[in-house]
């Protein structure tokens, strides 16, 4: 289980620094807008802070879902997975809608853009991951920590 969660982890974190790189790679129009106009968004021009705050949001997201499926029934885990699989897959349409058909968010530029779409591949890696691993938090004795082999006298 440690191996899994290693490689995933490292996956995120992969995902969390070319998407903060090509975040700050925005087109000269898009810089200028973004320092005149979306003041709310510079620090999308510092890689490194796009990149922290990226992988805090993976960080944060696949540690409630590892809560979940640890804590709670499968059924229920399975379905706060699916529903953010859902979330995370009409992000990445309507940030696709959005780039294509927006005008100022189509001057940022083709880098910036592709910088959108790792983050939300990155989003949707996460929930992949446990309803794809369902040996990882299956057994219910394990889940609650029971044990059951013991007889109290």
């Amino acid at each position: 289980m440690l191996k899994k969660n290693t490689i995933i982890l490292f996956t995120l974190f992969l995902c969390s620094i070319f998407s903060g790189y090509l975040l700050s790679k925005a087109s000269l129009t898009g810089r200028v807008g973004i320092d005149l106009f979306y003041k709310q968004y510079r620090f999308l021009r510092d890689p490194m802070k796009s990149f922290f705050l990226i992988l805090i949001v993976y960080i944060i997201l696949f540690m409630l879902l590892g809560l979940a499926y640890k804590r709670m029934n499968t059924n229920i885990s399975n379905r706060i997975s699916f529903f953010i699989l859902f979330t995370g897959l009409i992000g990445a349409i309507l940030t696709y809608y959005d780039f294509h058909h927006t005008i100022t968010h189509k001057l940022l530029g083709s880098k910036f853009h592709f910088g959108g779409y790792i983050f939300w591949v990155g989003y949707i890696i996460i929930p992949s991951f446990f309803l794809f691993n369902k040996k990882i938090y299956s057994d219910e004795k394990k889940r609650w920590n029971f044990t059951f082999s013991k007889k109290r006298n």
